[in-house]
């Protein structure tokens, strides 16, 4: 299953986070206004954001 379909978003998050990348995708994430980064990677604006 892809989670992430920017594949740019995906390759950082990776690079960055590695296997903790899905639970911090699925957190609650302060300098996000406390949104989950996989709720805001539904739209163009909130990918910007992530």
């Amino acid at each position: 299953m892809r989670l992430v379909a920017d594949h740019t978003i995906a390759t950082a998050l990776w690079g960055c986070l590695k296997s903790d990348a899905i639970r911090w995708l699925y957190s609650e994430v302060p300098m996000l206004d406390n949104q989950r980064p996989i709720d805001l990677l539904t739209s163009s604006e909130g990918s910007q954001r992530v």
